[in-house]
């Protein structure tokens, strides 16, 4: 059994990287029904719902991946991704501070970090009682500390 899943996923594989998008979705679906856990067949899948614009239902694929297994790195920038996509950075916040409790760390990990962190909102307290107030996450920062973030974007 375990064979023919390592060669239905790489048959999938060298359709999706061939561009054959049909065929390599029937690998992977034939995959999950064996083993609906396999974290490579749901993360592969979930890559070619979020080529073909369905990103809400590629993160329940993203997700099952990183429940399979945490410690690839991929599986976490692909779901951050996503959420970024969507515009929800707040998720993609707390899934990067998942993921870092896991150990994940790298240069594509910092740089979608540092998206989700020029778009995230903080509140800090004015000067006056009660009252907060709210912003780019950038605005708050020292020259220093955006530098140090502006890192990321330069390759």
């Amino acid at each position: 059994m375990e064979l023919s899943i390592n060669y239905a996923l790489l048959k999938g594989i060298e359709a999706h990287k061939s561009g054959n998008l049909e065929e390599s979705d029937r690998y992977y679906t034939a995959i999950l029904k064996v083993q609906n856990d396999h974290p490579d067949a749901n993360h592969n899948l979930g890559v070619l719902l979020v080529n073909s614009k369905q990103l809400e239902k590629a993160i329940s694929y993203f997700s099952k991946a990183l429940e399979s297994n945490p410690n690839i790195l991929q599986y976490w920038l692909s779901l951050i991704d996503v959420f970024i996509r969507l515009e929800r950075y707040q998720t993609a916040k707390s899934i990067i501070e998942k993921a870092e409790l896991k150990g994940a760390q790298g240069e594509v990990f910092d740089k979608l970090k540092y998206q989700v962190l020029s778009h995230s909102k903080v509140e800090v307290e004015s000067n006056e009682p009660g009252n907060k107030v709210s912003g780019n996450i950038l605005d708050k920062m020292t020259v220093d500390q955006a530098l140090r973030l502006a890192k990321f974007i330069w390759i």
